[in-house]
């Protein structure tokens, strides 16, 4: 798959999801996004997920992750906790930012246990306990006719809408950090 250039419009549509065991797509809209990340840490524990995080249902098929505000026994601030056994979904939230003006991401995350198997250099036993997955509007009639029809290809078999472009980051078992 080619990979189009993220910033070719002035204003664009992020997606940010913090993924439990699996990741997926969503249509993004920049409609009343907020600018900024509703962080978790501004929250009592117990609490609601701060406005604007939503669940993001992978596959229906599997458990939901559970999620709960609690205090981080290291940092002691508040942070979300992911409980997940064979679970595909994972938790969003839009923003509108331009990624020219903002082009710097961070976030800490601690995984208590790794997925024994996974192999993200095999399709088959790809796997990840935490994904971050950035999802970017743009022109989609500037891609190449082949991305265009695999992008309606996957609009048609998951019944979504698929993004522009999609940046992750995961927590790996074997590759090195910063491995691309």
């Amino acid at each position: 798959m080619a990979y189009p250039r993220l910033f070719a419009r002035p204003r664009t549509s992020v997606a940010i999801a913090l993924v439990a065991l699996a990741s997926g797509c969503a249509t993004v809209s920049s409609e009343l996004a907020p600018t900024e990340v509703a962080a978790f840490s501004r929250n009592r524990p117990g609490a609601e997920l701060p406005r604007g995080w939503e669940p993001m249902i992978i596959a229906r098929t599997k458990s939901p992750t559970r999620y709960e505000l609690v205090v981080d026994s290291e940092s002691q601030q508040v942070v979300v906790h992911a409980y997940a056994d064979r679970a595909a979904s994972g938790l969003k939230q839009r923003l509108s930012i331009d990624p020219a003006d903002r082009p710097t991401i961070s976030w800490r995350w601690r995984v208590s246990r790794l997925i024994e198997g996974a192999d993200n250099t095999d399709r088959h036993a790809e796997d990840s306990p935490v994904r971050l997955v950035l999802f970017f509007d743009g022109d989609k009639a500037s891609l190449p006719a082949a991305e265009q029809a695999k992008l309606d290809l996957a609009r048609l078999v998951s019944g979504r809408e698929m993004p522009y472009a999609t940046l992750i980051y995961i927590w790996e078992n074997r590759l090195p950090v910063g491995h691309v």
